[in-house]
């Protein structure tokens, strides 16, 4: 059995790797910081986040994110 305070701090490692495998690729899509209306894949993780704070629900959350990111792709750029 491990102490307490290793399990407590091992709850956080799912959301630690998630965090370091996506923001990259969110905020650095073509290997530099673009933090502008040319990244579709900010606006489509901005609209998931969004749906998932107000839905709570998978299916919303990807859907919505998904739907951004191809409208911002096909009409924006």
């Amino acid at each position: 059995r491990l102490p307490g305070a290793l399990e407590g701090a091992l709850r956080f490692v799912p959301v630690a790797v998630l965090t370091a495998i996506t923001v990259p690729a969110v905020l650095m899509p073509k290997g530099a910081l673009q933090l502008d209306l040319g990244n579709p894949y900010l606006f489509g993780s901005l609209a998931a986040v969004l749906v998932a704070w107000l839905t709570k629900r998978l299916l919303p959350t990807l859907a919505a994110g998904m739907a951004v990111f191809i409208v911002w792709k096909l009409v924006v750029l």
